[in-house]
């Protein structure tokens, strides 16, 4: 118990992973719903949002499965009750999900399938393993697998007929990219400094990946907000953090900017943070989610 209690605390804190996926959560429900007049909290909502937040569990389990003979950190637990506590997170997420629907069952065996193939790195190894910008990308992209999972169980259907939909997608995507390079960025004076981002792209290129990602964010943000929703104050408030993240970013790429490692981190976070928070605040008060939050948390 003292074991998982300490790979817990060290591996998948649950204070920065349950705000986090919880974000992560509602604001892919509330895409998937923004066309709607109203958004509806349904009784399969709770289950749904628990799977995935088991699901993000089971894939940090299989990351330390992985690396277990390279990762210190990971052998908190040995590799027997790390396979044993995998094997009861799926058993209780597939539980979870048949309470949620055949459809969402169906949506949810292509997520576990595919963390599957990620366990094994797609069984291309090291091939694929230095080829950083396609690793990156290949790990992120189960991402939009459970975007498609949230949708099922919003609207019991295998269609996708909303197009604002996968611009939700390209912004969480685009956002946990973001979040993946800025959270190993390291001093050069740091222990691990060598296995950051930036010493393996090289600082300019750091930028620049981080600078086409914060982009995407800001624009995808913005066609929600401006075309969707239809709220000019929330879209010209998405283009202004937006721009102002490219100039910090661009002054950190010059060697003579003032602008720590560390600064970069924090603002970065937080132009994610605000940007997604400004986002599903204005559906919030443009629809009446808040009563049906209400409502919802009334009847369970």
């Amino acid at each position: 118990m003292n074991n998982f209690l300490s790979y817990l605390k060290e591996r998948f804190p649950l204070t920065i992973n349950i705000p986090i996926i919880f974000i992560f959560n509602i604001t892919l429900y509330m895409g998937a719903g923004i066309t709607e007049k109203e958004i509806i909290f349904s009784n399969s909502v709770l289950p749904g949002f628990i799977a995935i937040f088991l699901i993000f569990f089971h894939l940090r389990l299989f990351d330390d499965l992985k690396d277990y003979s390279k990762d210190s950190k990971a052998r908190l637990m040995t590799q027997k009750q790390i396979k044993h506590l995998a094997f009861f997170t799926i058993l209780l997420e597939i539980i979870l999900v048949i309470m949620v629907g055949v459809i969402p069952l169906i949506f949810y065996s292509i997520v576990l399938l595919y963390s599957i193939l990620m366990l094994n790195e797609f069984f291309i190894g090291e091939k694929l393993t230095k080829k950083i910008l396609l690793y990156n990308l290949s790990h992120q992209f189960i991402i939009v697998l459970i975007g498609f999972y949230i949708y099922s169980f919003y609207y019991k259907t295998y269609n996708i007929n909303e197009p604002v939909f996968f611009i939700y997608l390209l912004l969480m995507l685009s956002s946990l990219s973001i979040f993946e390079i800025i959270r190993k960025i390291k001093n050069k004076d740091e222990k691990d400094y060598k296995k950051s981002y930036e010493h393996l792209f090289g600082k300019t290129k750091f930028v620049i990946y981080t600078a086409i990602l914060a982009l995407l964010v800001g624009i995808s943000s913005f066609v929600i907000l401006f075309y969707t929703l239809k709220n000019q104050i929330s879209a010209t408030l998405q283009i202004t953090i937006t721009l102002l993240t490219l100039i910090i970013l661009f002054k950190y790429s010059k060697q003579f900017s003032k602008i720590t490692n560390k600064s970069i981190k924090k603002i970065t976070i937080a132009y994610l943070l605000s940007s997604i928070l400004l986002l599903d605040l204005t559906i919030l008060f443009s629809k009446d989610i808040l009563v049906n939050l209400l409502l919802w948390s009334i009847v369970l």
